[in-house]
């Protein structure tokens, strides 16, 4: 397999796990529809640090890892299960 065609790896080695790919992003049209909350409230949870995200193109682009973001309101949820 060619250098640039290997599969990312985790930290432990295994490349299927804990890996985020492109496939498993969402922007902010996405966070806003999964959480409910309006675009304003996203970027505020951005700024405060309140909300998992990855910051990509040199720290102009923000994107949610769809995994993290179930696990973090997993978290984060009262009264629910």
């Amino acid at each position: 397999m060619d250098q640039d065609k290997q599969l990312p790896q985790s930290d432990d080695g295994d490349p299927q796990k804990n890996v985020t790919t492109v496939e498993n992003l969402g922007d902010y049209e996405w966070i806003c529809k999964y959480c409910k909350i309006s675009p304003n409230t996203a970027r505020r949870w951005v700024m405060d640090g309140r909300i998992p995200y990855i910051k990509l193109a040199g720290g102009k682009l923000v994107r949610f890892d769809r995994d993290a973001i179930q696990e973090w309101l997993e978290k984060y949820s009262v009264g629910c299960k």
